[in-house]
């Protein structure tokens, strides 16, 4: 079983109107701080593998994230994570590449059928879900093929 690590809670940079989260999100569980060294330990407890996921979790920077990735490569041979995509850079790619990250990518679909992902605007919309698709070319291009929750 692969172990769930939120280390932002629900925080998230889209304002999705139907997300299953909101409700967290509204009772204040969007988490600004967290602790590298607790969440090994929480892993370490519970066993297995981990998936970071959030809300967000390319929110954490990322020398954050080569920590919890170089260590999860160390501990399970790999790891996960599952992101809008938004926020994916090069730098995220290489990452992902070097510790063997399994990438997901969440999303509705191209341009229009994302227009729920609401970022304020149609345009900040569109760009959003422009992003996410880049994301998607972005890492096949790397020989990372993600995995697609639409």
């Amino acid at each position: 079983m692969t172990v769930e690590v939120r280390p932002l809670g629900v925080q998230c940079n889209l304002g999705c109107h139907y997300c299953y989260q909101n409700p967290q999100r509204q009772a204040g569980n969007s988490g600004s701080r967290y602790d590298l060294n607790v969440i090994k330990a929480a892993v370490d407890a519970e066993g297995g593998p981990f998936a970071l996921f959030g809300g967000e979790p390319l929110l954490v920077p990322i020398a954050d994230l080569e920590v919890l990735f170089a260590w999860g490569l160390e501990r399970s041979g790999g790891n996960g994570i599952q992101t809008n995509g938004v926020l994916l850079t090069p730098a995220h790619v290489e990452l992902f590449s070097k510790y063997r990250v399994q990438a997901g990518i969440s999303l509705d679909g191209p341009d229009d059928l994302n227009d729920l992902r609401w970022q304020g605007s149609v345009e900040r919309t569109r760009v959003a879900s422009r992003r996410s698709m880049d994301a998607i070319e972005m890492l096949c291009a790397a020989g990372l093929i993600p995995s697609v929750i639409v």
